[in-house]
């Protein structure tokens, strides 16, 4: 029989009764296991690791009310005062429980069957986070479908760089129109940026400065090194040509 109270929540005991099973091994040196038993152990815990996260991920999607009572500014501080935490990694926790329950779901699944690492469930909802809403609740199922397909062949640094383009895969025509969305929004804040300014120093210089897109940038590149290129006076022998320096560290060229 068990000696638990009866009114101990499921969740509560079965953490209970893991902590209580690994102070059994606390003691037990590794050395001994043979490769394929410490190759399995890795594995194992591992996969474990990833069910735990899911798990206090999942309670701290509800503990609201906890941090209410606690007198807590929300679940973030309380997790970090709770766990001595550092503030901004209690509150990514926060913030990744509350993207799991409310929206991927998937992922949250793959955590708890020991697929998905805490570290591989941060990347693919980074990602995800970052598709628009207007391509539709079917292709965003599709994409979190396959990036927690991929975490299982795939590092959390390569799940990020999967995840931009994850449109391509699941939604190639929508990932065109997608593109030229986000170009012609990255041109239209590099306009709303641009500004240019000539101002005469005094001494027979002016200093130039300004903020510019970058086509305009090349273009206006071309003219600069077209006009500081080397002159050569009609009568200056060879060699001395008559130059505008250009300073070290110039758009990446060495002074001329």
């Amino acid at each position: 029989m068990s000696d638990q109270p009866q009114d101990l929540h499921p969740i509560v005991g079965a953490v209970t009764a893991a902590r209580e099973s690994l102070k059994g091994v606390r003691d037990v040196q590794p050395v001994f296991m043979s490769p394929a038993a410490q190759t399995d152990a890795v594995t194992s815990i591992a996969a474990l690791e990833g069910m735990l996260a899911e798990l206090k991920l999942r309670v701290l999607a509800a503990s609201g009310d906890a941090a209410d009572q606690a007198g807590a500014r929300d679940v973030g501080a309380w997790l970090a005062h709770l766990t001595q935490a550092d503030s901004s990694m209690a509150r990514a926790e926060a913030h990744l429980a509350t993207a799991l329950d409310r929206k991927w779901s998937r992922v949250a699944a793959g955590m708890a069957e020991g697929t998905v690492s805490a570290e591989q469930a941060r990347a693919i909802v980074a990602g995800l986070d970052n598709l628009p809403d207007r391509v539709g609740t079917e292709v965003l199922a599709k994409a979190e479908e396959q990036l927690v397909d991929y975490a299982r062949d795939y590092r959390p640094s390569e799940l990020r760089r999967l995840a931009r383009h994850i449109l391509d895969v699941v939604a190639p025509e929508i990932a065109e129109a997608e593109a030229a969305k986000r170009l012609e929004a990255e041109e239209q804040r590099a306009r709303e940026k641009t500004r240019l300014s000539l101002r005469p120093v005094g001494d027979g210089t002016t200093r130039l400065s300004g903020m510019i897109p970058d086509e305009a940038a090349a273009r206006l590149r071309a003219y600069l090194e077209a006009f500081t290129s080397p002159r050569k006076a009609k009568d200056a022998p060879t060699g001395e040509e008559d130059r505008i320096p250009t300073p070290v560290g110039s758009a990446g060229r060495s002074a001329r």
